[in-house]
C-alpha cells in the first residue's frame, strides 16, 4: 500500500545552481522552504512535487509536509501510496505526528519507528471521498489561520 524513499548525501553538492542540479530537501529547506544548496541529479534521491515527505531523524521526526522536484535530504523521506491520494495521505499523516514523534526510535538521535510507522492503520475511503475530505478540511485550515491572524 506505501513504499518509502529515504533521503542520502548526494556526491556533489554546492551552494549554488549548476548544470544537472536540483533543490536539496535538508532540514530547513522542508520546514521554511529556504533552499540552500543544490544537489546532483544522478546520485541524489529524488522527490517531485506534491509527494509526501516526512523528517526521518531529528528532534522533528514524523513531521510531514508536501515535496518539490529535488533532492531528498539525509533526514527526511518520502512516502508514496498506491491506494490514496498524496493529499489525503498527508493529512491523515498530520494528524498521527505527536503518536509518531513520541514513539522516536533511537536514544542519541531520535529517527521514525519504522515498525510503528508501517503498522498505523489508514482508513481508506474511496477516491472521490477523499478527495471531499481533504477539500473539507482545506477549509477549516484556511478558516483557523485567518482567526489566528486576528
Amino acid at each position: 500500500m506505501c513504499t518509502s524513499s529515504k533521503g542520502k548525501k548526494p556526491k556533489i553538492l554546492q551552494d549554488f545552481e549548476f548544470e544537472n542540479s536540483v533543490p536539496y530537501l535538508d532540514i530547513q529547506a522542508f520546514e521554511k522552504g529556504n533552499i540552500r544548496q543544490f544537489a546532483d541529479k544522478t546520485s541524489s534521491r529524488l522527490c517531485s512535487e506534491g509527494d509526501v515527505l516526512i523528517v526521518w531523524d531529528g528532534a522533528r521526526s514524523g513531521l510531514v509536509g508536501k515535496g518539490i522536484l529535488g533532492a531528498l535530504g539525509s533526514t527526511i523521506a518520502s512516502i508514496r501510496s498506491s491506494v490514496t491520494k498524496n493529499q489525503y495521505l498527508l493529512s491523515f499523516l498530520e494528524l498521527q505526528y505527536d503518536y509518531i514523534n513520541s514513539n522516536a526510535k533511537g536514544t542519541g538521535i531520535p529517527h521514525v519507528n519504522p515498525d510503528l510507522l508501517w503498522n498505523i492503520t489508514i482508513p481508506i475511503p474511496p477516491l472521490n471521498e477523499q478527495k471531499r475530505i481533504v477539500e473539507k478540511l482545506e477549509q477549516i485550515i484556511s478558516k483557523a489561520q485567518s482567526c489566528k491572524k486576528d
